[in-house]
């Protein structure tokens, strides 16, 4: 939640919401199909997650609300109506929108471009014609920060020209800035109320949590989780990663534990 205080997660096809201190974890919604992503909405009143219990993954979004440690889910709405698989990865800065990922282009080039969905239904519209992959918009939703690249996210010692980059583009000239440029794998952005960008990343060799300095592309690790000694992994490391509105707290899982 954009607070902090919850997180919410998929397990056995469901989500479920569990506050950031611990505790018993709520489940959020039944249904014989699986939902996946999810993203709370900038003023903590709705739930967005991706679900495939209509045919292909599109999006749905449902009322939330909080009953002391406990978060409520509402009956969901369908927002997308398409035939490509959608991978959600926030909200627009104004809570009007929803943002994916998706493979909508049919040519031989195949790689994912950036969209948004607005909430009452209107068309879905491109980000931006550049291809990309999981869009966060800024607080002042004048930035999207994305990744640009096609290693598919379990290879971290991969070095090559599939690993992803972290960029961002300005909505209102259409411009793009580079925040990283190394051989690492470099995915996953969450843009800050800060300016700074934390993200996901392999430059040490295993996936971890990064996070760039406010308006430069310096950048400083936060996790350094790495297999025990003598353990064999092709892809340990954090994954899946989220990362509060407010920039306060982040929630991921490590690989095999």
């Amino acid at each position: 939640t954009p607070d902090g205080e919850f997180a919410v997660f998929s397990w056995a096809g469901d989500l479920w919401s569990v506050p950031a201190d611990g505790g018993p974890a709520t489940r959020l919604t039944s249904h014989p199909a699986d939902e996946y992503f999810s993203a709370v909405s900038p003023d903590g009143d709705l739930l967005a997650f991706t679900s495939d219990r209509e045919g292909a993954m599109n999006i749905y979004v449902a009322d939330l609300s909080r009953a002391g440690s406990t978060l409520i889910a509402a009956a969901p709405r369908r927002v997308t109506f398409g035939d490509s698989g959608q991978v959600l990865s926030g909200f627009t800065a104004d809570g009007e929108a929803v943002l994916f990922s998706s493979y909508q282009d049919r040519d031989i080039y195949r790689e994912e471009r950036m969209y948004a969905a607005p909430l009452d239904g209107g068309p879905v519209r491109s980000l931006t014609d550049a291809f990309g992959e999981h869009p966060t918009m800024s607080a002042d939703g004048e930035t999207v920060a994305f990744a640009r690249g096609s290693n598919n996210k379990v290879r971290p010692i991969y070095r090559g020209p599939s690993t992803g980059e972290i960029w961002t583009l300005d909505l209102g000239d259409n411009t793009f800035t580079r925040l990283t440029n190394d051989d690492a794998d470099d995915i996953e952005p969450f843009a800050m109320p800060d300016g700074s960008v934390v993200y996901i990343s392999s430059a040490d060799g295993q996936y971890n949590v990064w996070r760039t300095s406010p308006g430069a592309n310096r950048a400083r690790q936060l996790t350094s989780f790495k297999p025990a000694k003598n353990e064999h992994t092709i892809a340990h490391g954090v994954r899946d990663l989220g990362v509060s509105g407010d920039g306060s707290t982040a929630v991921f899982a490590v690989w095999d534990t």
